[in-house]
């Protein structure tokens, strides 16, 4: 059975284990860098909000050979424990009350969501957009948030302008920065390589505590001349994923067109598509990635 059936039995089946209370649809849904995945969304009378249950993942769990009816039973229950997630975040949202506190911005390719940017508030910087989104919730489960396009700033009666203004801000609190070397990092992984026996002990990592949409800390106030006056020199930003970047200091990355090659290696290998930041490279300080609002 290829995707698209599988879609279809997986459909029948969840409405059939439901019943006739519920109304179930696939819908696609356009990721970072025009990635689609099929979402199947659960609608039940009566109810406000309709959950959506990413299936890319079910369809692997049936390609190893488990039976559709099991994965069917797997997204009901999915269903049943979280139907009522966003009920708070809805009423926050309806409320209005601090929703300019809550926008944050991610750092992403600006070639690869042109689709997406047409839609929506976003600055260009360098190769790159920043976007807007607002942060429903951030626990042990994940992450969740809405991309803030045209349609839900008016919907939510944000200006696109006065949203600009604090949002960076807005990331630098709720997903502080953590700047430590690649040695610090890999400790946490037991199996990875020590990077000093390969020569790149002065390797260092800039992301998030959460090591998700980490990327964008290069655009936090004076970051990056903080880490310049750490270093006591320049160095080069690598763009590793949207997830975080690898500073490079002058004295280990004089041969850019080794450290481009490194990057699109990377990128080709390593990096999932949906991950993707850029095959450049930048250097600090002539790539300062600071954000010039239109007054």
């Amino acid at each position: 059975m290829n995707f698209t059936d599988f879609i279809e039995s997986i459909r029948l089946q969840v409405s059939e284990l439901l019943g006739d209370d519920f109304s179930i649809e696939s819908r696609k849904v356009t990721k970072n860098n025009s990635v689609e995945y099929v979402c199947l969304v659960i609608s039940e009378k009566g109810k406000s909000i309709s959950p959506g249950i990413y299936l890319n993942s079910f369809y692997l769990e049936y390609i190893n050979g488990k039976p559709v009816i099991d994965l069917a039973r797997q997204i009901v229950d999915l269903y049943h424990e979280h139907k009522e997630f966003g009920k708070d975040g809805l009423y926050e949202l309806i409320n209005k009350e601090n929703i300019l506190d809550k926008i944050f911005v991610r750092l992403v390719n600006y070639e690869r969501n042109k689709a997406f940017l047409e839609q929506a508030p976003f600055e260009r910087v360098l190769d790159l957009a920043v976007t807007y989104h607002y942060l429903l919730s951030n626990g042990p489960e994940g992450m969740s948030s809405i991309k803030m396009d045209y349609t839900n700033c008016s919907f939510f009666e944000i200006d696109p302008e006065e949203m600009k203004k604090t949002a960076v801000d807005n990331t630098e609190k709720l997903f502080p920065a953590e700047f430590q070397t690649l040695s610090e990092v890999l400790k946490d992984f037991p199996c990875a390589p020590d990077p000093s026996v390969h020569g790149l002990p002065s390797l260092y990592i800039l992301s998030n505590k959460d090591r998700y949409n980490g990327a964008a800390c290069v655009l936090y106030k004076n970051i990056l001349e903080r880490i310049q006056k750490t270093l006591q020199s320049g160095f080069y930003i690598l763009p590793s994923s949207v997830n975080e970047v690898l500073i490079v200091p002058d004295a280990l990355g004089s041969d850019e067109e080794y450290l481009k090659q490194m990057v699109s290696n990377v990128n080709r290998n390593y990096v999932p598509e949906i991950e993707f930041l850029s095959d450049n490279i930048y250097h600090y300080p002539e790539d300062d990635f600071r954000i010039i609002l239109q007054e």
